[in-house]
């Protein structure tokens, strides 16, 4: 499609999504107003706090100076985040999480025109991909770290990492349950990092995280899952 035809499809199948919210008693995966909140990272962060999940040292600011103060503490790394979950800056380009080196550093006064997202390097064994879905948790160990391109951010490679089923700990999994519950979420695909100590750093949640790669990866029971939850079965 051109552009003008491809915003004029979008806008009219968006119109007709809205319709559906006058429909009384509909189950929605997830409810578009509560999609809306909960993919806030800001929020996501607050709420994670609140539920006592653990998260990395954050500043959310436009203001180039408080950011300059915060990257450079000394012997800290610090990585910069899109609020956007998977921003294209155009077509075949994507904003991943990374690393601000001396190049981003010497740019940072283009922070006020926009927020961002700074937090403190924290360091991986691994990390996990958690999906829930009504009150199943499901979870993929991620070995993140077994390439270089993938150490910050594993979204550069995501099929050529090993993914294996793994169990959270009990607590951090009733949190996420308290998460969901917070957000009214019945659905959400969540990021850890698990540090060298056993340590799980929540990241962020995206209420609508793509699965299959996990389910084919993992054999996790992830669709016989949303099938049930949307059936009225066991959730």
């Amino acid at each position: 499609m051109s552009t003008p035809d491809r915003e004029f499809a979008q806008t009219e199948s968006q119109r007709a999504m809205d319709a559906l919210l006058t429909v009384p008693r509909a189950l929605w995966v997830n409810h578009p107003q509560v999609h809306i909140r909960a993919n806030s990272k800001p929020a996501q962060l607050f709420v994670a706090q609140q539920v006592g999940l653990d998260i990395p040292l954050t500043i959310i600011t436009n203001d180039p100076k408080q950011a300059r103060v915060f990257v450079l503490q000394p012997g800290e790394s610090t990585v910069y985040k899109a609020m956007s979950q998977s921003l294209r800056l155009e077509d075949g380009k994507a904003l991943f999480t990374g690393l601000l080196t001396e190049r981003e550093l010497a740019t940072l006064d283009l922070v006020r025109n926009t927020p961002g997202i700074f937090q403190r390097l924290v360091p991986k064994a691994y990390e996990v991909r958690t999906t829930v879905v009504g009150h199943k948790i499901f979870s993929g160990k991620i070995d993140s770290q077994a390439h270089s391109e993938t150490q910050i951010d594993w979204r550069r490679r995501p099929f050529d990492i090993d993914k294996q089923p793994i169990q959270l700990p009990y607590e951090i999994e009733q949190k996420l349950h308290k998460f969901m519950d917070a957000f009214g979420l019945v659905y959400g695909a969540f990021d850890f990092i698990v540090t060298p100590q056993g340590q799980h750093i929540f990241l962020e949640v995206n209420p609508a995280g793509q699965y299959m790669w996990v389910e084919a990866a993992t054999h996790l029971p992830i669709t016989q899952a949303l099938a049930d939850v949307l059936s009225g079965g066991p959730t």
